[in-house]
């Protein structure tokens, strides 16, 4: 259903971003009856390529349809036409995700991950979050028998690196950004050799939605839609996961899209956000959510703009923070400063007004191909937070995600 063929970075409005001119997520509103709704299929002469159910009284669900058109003119027609009728709540093209990093140079250097000195090179994070500290509770967790299952949604994982031990349920090319977040999350404890993961008792299990594809090996391109429909509701109903990691977003900063003041990123994410808040509204009526940690992104990351607010960053991050879906947590990126208040700061980077903040500067972690890497972002930054989550869930398995 989401081939490359179908999206381009010609958008009018929002240039350089990948969009597709031919596959949009509609959310009908509530009461539409069949005949209705087929007769709108109809006139638009769209497909049902797939979706979401709802659930009466509780929120609407989704359509997934693919349309008969060959450009973003004739999309943006289609959109304005479709928003004309009564029945329609929301509809928007599908966009791409991608990893929020930035990558950076180790000049030729080997990566810097030694606990011989304060702080560490590229795991000073972990020593400002004292995760040291915290594994003095490890005999108590053994003792309880417990672990946590964390869920990643992401691009590949590169499932056979040795210092990693990952279940995953996606095919596709191991990827730098997805085997970076796992490692950060729990690389093979106490084994001298490699990185440490933040949680000793994890269980890792990764979805790599449909891969739009991109030259740049940094930037795995993943279809917004098939996120969602497919990838994270696989996630939230597979047995026994309690956190799921989804440091993903639109990544506006590279086509110098300015989110505190460009309307059209900005309804890209209030639609995007609205229909995620449905879908997990709907997810919840089944059962208990678990918790979704994700990255408030790196707009900051153009010196010409004051802060950027995490809000638009990406449909999660709506969500959880303007929409107030409790089972979401929004993580921005800190900075070493030794010496500053707590020994960090945020980092230049980071969108704001998210929910708690993590180390994610010059983080070194676990890369496809079996050797490390180090990376900064909001995604090194999110890691650590769904390392410490899954971890308190193996110390307190009683836990609820609120909790």
């Amino acid at each position: 259903v989401y081939k490359r063929q179908d999206y381009n970075e010609t958008h009018p409005d929002l240039p350089g971003i990948l969009i597709s001119f031919r596959i949009v997520l509609l959310t009908l509103e509530t009461g539409t009856r069949v005949d209705e709704a087929n007769d709108f299929l109809g006139r638009h002469g769209a497909g049902i390529v797939g979706g979401l159910t709802g659930n009466d009284g509780v929120a609407p669900g989704l359509l997934v349809l693919k349309l008969p058109l060959a450009d973003h003119e004739a999309m943006a027609q289609a959109l304005e036409s479709m928003r004309s009728e009564s029945i329609v709540r929301d509809v928007v093209a599908d966009i791409v995700l991608s990893g929020n990093l930035v990558p950076e140079s180790n000049n030729g250097n080997p990566p810097d991950w030694v606990w011989d000195r304060p702080p560490a090179g590229g795991n000073w994070g972990f020593e400002r979050v004292r995760v040291p500290q915290m594994w003095n509770l490890n005999d108590a967790v053994l003792k309880g028998g417990a672990n946590a299952v964390v869920g990643i949604i992401d691009s590949e994982v590169d499932m056979s690196h040795p210092d990693l031990a990952v279940t995953s349920f996606a095919t596709g090319t191991a990827d730098t950004h997805g085997t970076h977040v796992a490692g950060t999350i729990g690389a093979l404890h106490d084994d001298g050799f490699g990185v440490e993961g933040v949680s000793p008792f994890v269980n890792i299990q990764a979805w790599a939605p449909n891969w739009i594809g991109s030259p740049n090996p940094y930037l795995a391109r993943l279809s917004y839609g098939h996120t969602m429909t497919t990838a994270l509701k696989r996630a939230i109903n597979s047995a026994g996961i309690r956190v799921i990691n989804m440091s993903l977003g639109f990544n506006w900063y590279q086509d110098n899209i300015d989110i505190n003041n460009d309307t059209y990123a900005q309804l890209y994410a209030r639609i995007t956000g609205r229909q995620l808040r449905n879908m997990l509204r709907n997810l919840r009526a089944a059962g208990d959510l678990p918790l979704i940690v994700v990255a408030a992104g790196n707009e900051s990351n153009e010196p010409a703009w004051t802060w950027q607010d995490a809000r638009y960053s990406s449909p999660m991050c709506y969500a959880g923070i303007e929409l107030g879906v409790p089972e979401i947590l929004v993580v921005e990126a800190l900075d070493d400063n030794p010496g500053g208040a707590g020994d960090v700061q945020i980092a230049l980077l980071s969108c704001i007004n998210g929910h708690i903040s993590a180390p994610g500067t010059e983080i070194t972690s676990t890369n496809s191909g079996g050797d490390w890497v180090t990376l900064q972002g909001t995604s090194m930054a999110t890691p650590h937070v769904s390392g410490l989550a899954a971890y308190l869930a193996a110390l307190e398995p009683g836990l609820t995600t609120p909790q």
